[in-house]
Formats: C-alpha cells, sequence, structure tokens
C-alpha cells in the first residue's frame, strides 16, 4: 500500500525530488536542509520512502506532519527498487524546476536555492546551474570535494567528465521532451541523462559556492563497482545514439564509448575477468589510435598518450601481474 501526505493544490515554482531507503542517521539532516531555505518563491519537497527496514519511515512521517505546507510523502509498506521509487517521484514533482538531494545527502546554506533560480533565471540559454560540492563521511567530516569550474559547460565537457552530484544540480523541465523521457525510461540510472540533456538543449551553469554536501559510502542505496558503473554509462551512450533527436552528439559520443571503453577493460583485468576485459579492450582500441596518431589529446582533459597505453598495456591478461613481478627484480 502507498500512503501520501499533505496533497497540494497550489503548484511551486520548485519541485525537491528526494528518495531514501534504510537512512535513518542522515534523512533528518537532508530534509531539515531543504526546507530551511529561505526563497522568494514556493517549493515543495517530494520525498519517496521506499518500505525501509529501520526507523527512517518514521522519521519522514514526523517532518511531513510538521512542515505540511513543503513535504509530500510517498509512504511504501514495501520496497518497490530505487528505479521504480524514483520514478513515482518524479511523477509526483509539479514545480517549474526540479532539484535533487537524496536521503543521506544534504544542501549547505539557507540560500542555496534562491542562488540557483536568480542565476538559472539570468540566462535564456541555461537550463540547469549546480554547484561546487564537499564530500563527507558519516560523521560529516569533510574527505574531499568536487573539482571546480571556470564557468557553464555543456554536452562536451559532460562526455569527457561528469563534475556534476546529483545533490548540486537544478533543472528547467523544459527539457523532459518526449526523446530525453523515453531515454529516462530505459536508463540503468537517470541523473546522467538529465546533465547530458540539459547540456544537450542549452548551457549548465555553473556556481563556484560549496553549498551541497555529498556522502561518500554510506546509506541502504546500492555503490557499483567501477566496471559496473562504466557498463551502465555505456548503456546510456547507446540510448542516445539510438535517439535521432540527438544526432549532433553522436560523435562525441563515439568518442566518449572508447575511452569508456579502454578504461573499462582495466577494470575488469583488474577483476579477473580477461576474455570481457580483451572485448572492451577491442572496442577501445579505435580510440587509443585516434589519440595516437590524429594527436588529439585535448578532446579529453585527463588523456595523454602514455596514458592510454599503460591503460591498454594493463588490460591484457596477466601483463599487470607479470610487470609487477618483473620490476621487484630490479627494485629493493
Amino acid at each position: 500500500m502507498i500512503a501520501h501526505t499533505n496533497i497540494k493544490k497550489t503548484i511551486p515554482l520548485v519541485s525537491v525530488y528526494m528518495t531514501t531507503y534504510n537512512q535513518e542517521a542522515y534523512i533528518g539532516q537532508a530534509i531539515e536542509s531543504i526546507v530551511a531555505q529561505e526563497c522568494s518563491f514556493s517549493f515543495e519537497l517530494i520525498i519517496g520512502e521506499d518500505g525501509s527496514t529501520d526507523n527512517t519511515r518514521a522519521i519522514v512521517e514526523k517532518y511531513a506532519m510538521k512542515y505540511p505546507d513543503i513535504i509530500i510523502a510517498i509512504l511504501r509498506d514495501k520496497n518497490i527498487g530505487a528505479a521504480q521509487n524514483s520514478k513515482e517521484v518524479m511523477e509526483r514533482c509539479q514545480g517549474k524546476y526540479l532539484a535533487f538531494c537524496e536521503g543521506d545527502d544534504y544542501w549547505i546554506g539557507t540560500n542555496r536555492l534562491q542562488k540557483q533560480i536568480d542565476l538559472i533565471q539570468s540566462d535564456e540559454n541555461y537550463r540547469a546551474v549546480f554547484t561546487h560540492v564537499k564530500w563527507v563521511d558519516k560523521d560529516n567530516n569533510e574527505i574531499g570535494h568536487s573539482e571546480r569550474e571556470n564557468g557553464p559547460i555543456d554536452y562536451r565537457k559532460l562526455l569527457q567528465v561528469n563534475p556534476i552530484h546529483t545533490c548540486a544540480f537544478l533543472m528547467d523541465r523544459s527539457i523532459e521532451t518526449p526523446s530525453m523521457m523515453k531515454i529516462m525510461h530505459k536508463a540503468p540510472y537517470t541523473d546522467y541523462v538529465m546533465f547530458l540533456a540539459a547540456g544537450f538543449y542549452g548551457k549548465i551553469a555553473y556556481i563556484d559556492e560549496t553549498l551541497a554536501a555529498y556522502r561518500r559510502d554510506v546509506g541502504g542505496m546500492h555503490r557499483w563497482t567501477a566496471s559496473e558503473s562504466s557498463l551502465q554509462r555505456l548503456k546510456i551512450l547507446d540510448l542516445f545514439l539510438e535517439d535521432k533527436e540527438f544526432k549532433k552528439m553522436s560523435f562525441y559520443i563515439k568518442i566518449a564509448k572508447q575511452y569508456l571503453c579502454i578504461h573499462l577493460s582495466r577494470h575488469l583485468s583488474d577483476e579477473k575477468r580477461f576474455l570481457i576485459s580483451m572485448k572492451y579492450f577491442g572496442l577501445g582500441l579505435y580510440f587509443t589510435l585516434y589519440v595516437l596518431f590524429a594527436k588529439k589529446e585535448e578532446t579529453y582533459r585527463h588523456i595523454n598518450r602514455s596514458e592510454l597505453l599503460k591503460i591498454g598495456f594493463f588490460s591484457l591478461p596477466y601483463t599487470k601481474v607479470f610487470y609487477l613481478k618483473f620490476k621487484r627484480l630490479f627494485v629493493s
């Protein structure tokens, strides 16, 4: 059974999306960071609680009762999975703009939402905006941070490296075209789809302030291995390639796929999955040759020839093991 709390009649400018499962230690901080926002516009917080087995549901219910004008809670008696939970929360969001915060992350500052709306509305070419992010552990200690950007980015940067954390992202829902939504419904995860679509339909603005915290390696959500993450990213890139609306991105997507295949082959080799590692090394060989002979290292900021040669070499079965043994013969 699904229970809905605090059904609203007015449509807010911004909807904040939140999903949670077994995050009793963090969900309160996440919710409080949203309801504390001081804005000149209305906003709502839609929480999808996916049948947690700990105290998460009770905490969500408590906050929904405390902030009935802001929070709509979707409460489930049994777990339906992250993908379906995400889909149903998205469908309940009514705002023109959509912001995000997972149940184990949190926002920083009471004017974060106002700053993002002010910026995205300042330029008609902006389709989304994100901020700098700090990484925290289970006790809120800072353990790292995202890279800083020089200004707005588009899909070409996102196909090189993804600098966006979902908890720092706000988008204009005009990007929810039929093509984008079709990909969303097929994709293994949706945040990267939204990032690419926003960068395709316009620019993604950047605020060089730390306005969100991303909690690493905690909570109830599944964390993919490096190889799993790369395989899922390849599936998303293939979905964009199949859709004619995104044809302008096809060249950059193909190059991104080759780069991803090379790195995937190394991850699989490290996991001793040598046959499939060789498969992806072969798929990535084109990109290796492209960079080596076309002298296009600048296509990807973090790639150079020596890196590609090293990745390619260590993708072959047992070469890394033999190399390390050989090295020990000469290095004490």
